[in-house]
């Protein structure tokens, strides 16, 4: 989950639909993210700077991630399925020596081994899962391109094998080597098995604007569309919607404060439930 169905503008917002990667994901498959451990593998294979394709095998045991083993269950059974999840990444214009605007484009997929329950029978239990990706960002309009102050694994242009040389490097509070100016994005999820997965797809939208108000370069203004489609074998749940207006004032390479409004429209998908206005703030420190 450090590693694939990401994308670099999901760092800009607070809602849990993108934060991190896609809700739709996690919520259906057991996939090791951020303090969740699990035992696994990969492979990567860069051959130049815009062409990156990658593939990992992960033990799909969802015991490791119960709260009273504390993360630290290192148990490593088969039996309880593996995953397997593969992606291939285009990007350009990352680079300060080339004139292009940045922008990139991942396809990916998974499956699943386990077995899973049946939404409309929760007594049957059916063997696999499935889903795919792809999210896609592009500069449209292009600023001066600001002097970077943070860890030198995160400068524009550097490899992925650079890039994981660094621990943790996506908690860095540094916003991301990249030119002023205006980035649009987007990313759509697609998971086809509506009898297992309680969302079936999510489709997101969005807009990144770093350099406003001026002299402020590090500053970065973000909003979101995202809408969640739950399964229809879900009785009284169909589609939950989430819009998101934000904005970073980046203190220092070391720290930021966001505040940050939300708009619910029907949560969990249901039209039951009042659609809600959702008031929050972020800041992160980095030591």
């Amino acid at each position: 989950g450090d590693i694939f169905a990401v994308s670099p503008m999901y760092q800009y917002y607070l809602t849990s639909a993108v934060n991190g990667r896609p809700a739709a994901i996690v919520s259906n498959v057991f996939f090791p993210h951020y303090r969740t451990a699990a035992w696994g593998t990969r492979f990567s294979y860069q051959p130049t700077q815009e062409w990156h394709f990658i593939t990992g095998l992960y033990n799909a045991d969802s015991n490791v991630a119960k709260p009273t083993s504390h993360g630290a269950d290192f148990s490593f059974d088969l039996k309880q399925g593996c995953l397997v999840v593969s992606q291939i990444t285009y990007a350009r214009g990352h680079d300060k020596t080339q004139n292009k605007l940045p922008g990139s484009a991942t396809f990916g997929g998974y499956y699943e081994s386990s077995r899973f329950t049946d939404l409309s029978d929760p007594s049957k239990r059916r063997q696999g899962n499935y889903g795919f990706y792809f999210n896609a960002d592009q500069m449209i309009y292009k600023g001066e391109w600001p002097d970077y102050k943070g860890l030198a694994p995160m400068r524009s242009g550097t490899m992925f094998a650079e890039r994981r040389q660094q621990p943790y490097h996506q908690q860095n509070t540094m916003l991301l080597d990249r030119p002023k100016g205006l980035t649009v994005w987007g990313t759509a999820v697609l998971s086809p098995q509506e009898n297992i997965n309680t969302q079936t797809y999510e489709l997101v939208a969005g807009l990144v604007y770093q350099g406003l108000p001026p002299n402020r370069n590090r500053d970065a203004t973000a909003f979101c569309f995202v809408l969640g489609h739950f399964s229809p074998d879900l009785l009284g749940q169909g589609n939950e919607m989430v819009l998101e207006l934000n904005h970073r004032f980046q203190l220092g390479p070391w720290a930021y404060i966001t505040p940050d409004i939300q708009y619910v429209i029907n949560p969990n998908g249901q039209r039951n439930i009042n659609d809600s206005l959702v008031l929050g703030i972020e800041t992160s420190f980095n030591f």
